[in-house]
């Protein structure tokens, strides 16, 4: 088996040659439709709408997200673990695939990244309020730094799920037509 060697390997990391954050993120926008991208708005007034009645039914916000926070930490990293198990089975068999399946592949690893980019910005999320909500505690007096916060989380978290929805439809009608190709 080889290994990746950076100096010899014609394939490219730097960002500077082969690798391009526009790149990746207009690949990113081109798997969604426009609908699914018009989805965000109801996601985003359903979050606020819920924010709303959590922050005026509770009491102490903070221990209300630690509590979602600490569950919602081992589902990440569970589904991470799963996007990069994918990421390995999907580069290892790509010498397999023709040139129109490869377009797919590179959708799917363009959404497994970026899977895997939002739940690390989220775990870190969730660290940094548990650090800062020990030292600083917002109740009611900051309804509205409590309302953006909260609004901020169902966001990511709805987001987050319609994202790991869109990876597992997509290798699961890869894999149908994969399959019945054999």
């Amino acid at each position: 088996m080889e290994t990746y060697d950076p100096f010899s390997s014609p394939v490219s990391v730097n960002e500077d040659r082969t690798y391009s954050k526009k790149q990746f993120i207009k690949r990113f926008y081109n798997v969604f439709t426009k609908i699914e991208l018009l989805s965000i708005v109801p996601i985003v007034i359903f979050s606020i709408i819920l924010s709303h009645f959590v922050t005026s039914l509770t009491d102490d916000c903070y221990k209300l997200i630690k509590d979602i926070a600490g569950n919602l930490v081992s589902y990440f990293s569970i589904t991470i673990g799963f996007s990069l198990a994918t990421i390995v089975f999907i580069i290892d068999n790509l010498k397999n695939y023709n040139a129109d399946q490869r377009k797919t592949l590179l959708e799917i690893l363009t959404l497994i990244t970026a899977y895997i980019i939002h739940g690390l910005a989220m775990i870190c999320f969730f660290l940094l309020h548990h650090l800062i909500g020990d030292i600083i505690k917002l109740n009611d007096s900051y309804y509205i730094v409590n309302l953006i916060l909260i609004s901020f989380l169902i966001i990511m978290i709805l987001l987050n799920l319609t994202l790991f929805y869109k990876i597992i439809k997509v290798v699961y009608y890869f894999s149908y037509i994969t399959i019945k190709k054999l």
